[in-house]
């Protein structure tokens, strides 16, 4: 079976354009708050749009080399410039579908937006969407046909 590539598996972009060109995408959409934090086994990126505070939280390779994918050994370096570009890529995707029509950019950011309590959406919805999920209730594709 072959292995899938990652998206910008072999990016050259440092991190920093990869979280400027974020922070550029989100306030040209209006967010008014933009921020991010960078510990050394995962990333952080908050903002606030439209009075509503999201959270995407991205693990980041831990050692001087995270051996994955049968063994072979990748830069950390490396893992962490390729993160921060799928990270870009799905934050101007999410923004694109919402002002494309396709959905709305609420929907797409729901699960990562943050409650009262300090957990985000999805952190509350998937242990019940499990639980669901293992009673063993089907869900018709096609409901009400």
């Amino acid at each position: 079976m072959t292995r899938l590539r990652a998206f910008a598996e072999r990016t050259d972009v440092p991190v920093d354009r990869s979280k400027a060109q974020i922070e550029k995408m989100l306030t040209d959409a209006g967010a008014d708050s933009v921020g991010s934090f960078q510990t050394s086994d995962k990333a952080m990126l908050m903002f606030k749009l439209a009075g509503t505070t999201y959270r995407f939280m991205v693990p980041l390779p831990a050692g001087p080399r995270d051996l994955k994918a049968g063994g072979r050994g990748f830069d950390v370096e490396q893992r962490r410039r390729q993160r921060w570009r799928a990270l870009a890529l799905v934050i101007k995707a999410k923004l694109e579908a919402g002002r494309s029509g396709i959905t709305s950019v609420e929907t797409e950011l729901l699960p990562y937006a943050v409650l009262p309590n300090g957990r985000t959406v999805a952190d509350e919805a998937l242990p019940a969407l499990k639980q669901a999920n293992a009673s063993g209730r089907d869900v018709p594709l096609l409901p009400g046909l």
